[in-house]
């Protein structure tokens, strides 16, 4: 079974992603590491793919092999529209 994490890289989201690896479950987790890497943060049994989850054809493909999808994200700063002029 897996399941997907977006921000499973960030302190919430490994943690909640670390869990289901010690469940022997398999967690999927997207990040764009705009925060920079933290390893200590990544755990076996974890699958860490680096990109951004605005890229729809990767999303939806990532969602797909997954049995849920678990959103920890945090964004900084303001949310800029993705459709806002310049």
């Amino acid at each position: 079974m897996r399941y997907l994490v977006t921000g499973g890289a960030g302190f919430i989201g490994s943690n909640r992603s670390n869990n289901y690896s010690m469940k022997g479950t398999k967690a999927i987790v997207p990040n764009n590491y705009a925060a920079g890497k933290k390893p200590e943060r990544h755990y076996d049994g974890a699958t860490y793919v680096e990109g951004d989850i605005r890229d729809e054809t990767r999303l939806v493909r990532l969602c797909r092999a997954s049995r849920a999808f678990f959103t920890l994200l945090r964004c900084r700063g303001f949310l800029i529209p993705l459709n806002s002029p310049g």
